[in-house]
């Protein structure tokens, strides 16, 4: 994936490579034109481990990694020909000074903002738009002309557009090959990786009103199969479905699945329709609560 992020760098006629070393995050720092990339990627047992502790992994996939390659790029390319300090970028995506919030309030589908990580991640701070922004020019297979013609957003893209054809063939301002935080001078254990990675990322659910399930499953149905089991029987897919749609990491998703099952277990509710509507319906539900009642409440981390 490095050789095929280095190969679309080249396609732009910009004279830049970062470099990259392994570390417990995705990110680049301030200053520093690199990447670094986590380590649980090294092994799929280190992989199956990540997705068991935090429930999803960032970079599962090929096409997941270069993602977020181009997005790391966008950072790196900043660092390197000090972009933040152009008063029209300043005008399209605001100052880098601006403070990073512990928790970013999210407009699912805001068209000022382009979509390409989840949780609509452009939103969280300028830089973080800038990235995504960026990232979505920077992949040769976006048609970004096209697919964002009718957005706000389309400005942030052809303002990058114009600015990276003034960079073609210039060297970088800045070209350290400092690293951050590099795996080989990690002194934690895995145990306490995962314990501090779990606090980091924990948000509180809201309460769930039990009458919310009343209309998705029934009381009176006394054969049909309990709401818990069939919950738990689709788990996977629910999960899934609605992390896709809401924005929210598997762990979010999963955790308040688990508050769902703990709510139904002691009814006597019971599906009453087809399995497809009804798991249509909790996936729709679950999606909505998670959008309406936590769009404030997503992590954000400096990358």
């Amino acid at each position: 994936m490095i050789q095929k992020l280095n190969a679309e760098i080249d396609r732009t006629k910009i004279r830049f490579r970062p470099h990259f070393w392994i570390s417990d995050e995705w990110f680049s720092p301030d200053g520093v034109p690199g990447i670094a990339i986590p380590f649980y990627l090294l092994h799929p047992r280190l992989m199956e481990l990540h997705l068991k502790m935090v429930g999803e992994i960032e970079g599962a996939t090929a096409e997941e990694v270069i993602c977020l390659l181009r997005h790391e790029l966008g950072h790196a390319m900043d660092n390197a020909y000090g972009l933040r300090r152009s008063r029209e970028r300043q005008k399209y995506f605001g100052k880098s000074t601006t403070n990073y919030l512990p928790q970013y309030t999210a407009i699912p589908f805001d068209r000022n903002y382009v979509v390409h990580l989840n949780g609509w991640y452009a939103q969280a701070h300028p830089d973080e738009d800038w990235a995504e922004t960026f990232a979505v020019w920077m992949d040769p297979q976006s048609k970004w002309k096209k697919k964002f013609k009718n957005w706000e957003a389309i400005e942030k893209l052809k303002f990058i557009d114009r600015l990276m054809k003034t960079l073609k063939g210039k060297k970088p301002k800045v070209n350290n090959r400092f690293i951050v935080s590099p795996f080989q001078d990690m002194r934690k254990s895995l145990r306490s990786f995962y314990k501090s990675r779990l606090k980091r990322n924990k948000i509180e659910i809201p309460l769930i009103d039990i009458r919310d399930f009343e209309d998705i499953f029934s009381r009176k149905k006394r054969k049909g199969e309990r709401a818990d089991a069939f919950l738990q029987e689709h788990r996977v897919e629910i999960v899934s479905r609605v992390s896709q749609w809401s924005g929210h990491t598997p762990l979010v998703v999963s955790d308040l699945l688990d508050r769902i099952l703990d709510l139904l277990k002691p009814t006597a509710l019971r599906v009453h329709e087809a399995k497809a509507k009804t798991l249509a319906n909790i996936i729709c539900y679950m999606s909505v609560f998670l959008v309406s009642q936590m769009s404030s409440k997503r992590i954000a981390i400096p990358a």
